[in-house]
């Protein structure tokens, strides 16, 4: 599943044209806010986690995001997809 989120986290940032790997850096690779936002939603619709804005403050790396969405992965039942 770890391949399945990095690849899901490359397909938002595609447009970009930059290379994307669990070392990559948010920062670097979001254009803006939107992107971030873009981010949250498509891994909320997919893996069924909620990123709440002072989480995704400490969430620096793709890695970072990989591993955070393996943790909270369907445990909210509260999410639903859009």
């Amino acid at each position: 599943m770890r391949g399945e989120i990095l690849e899901t986290v490359r397909g938002v940032f595609y447009a970009s044209g930059k290379t994307v790997s669990e070392q990559s850096v948010i920062e670097d690779l979001a254009s803006d806010s939107i992107d971030l936002v873009e981010l949250m939603a498509v891994l909320t619709n997919r893996y069924r986690v909620r990123i709440e804005p002072d989480e995704l403050l400490r969430i620096r790396t793709v890695g970072d995001i990989v591993d955070f969405v393996l943790e909270r992965h369907g445990r909210d039942p509260s999410v639903r997809s859009f």
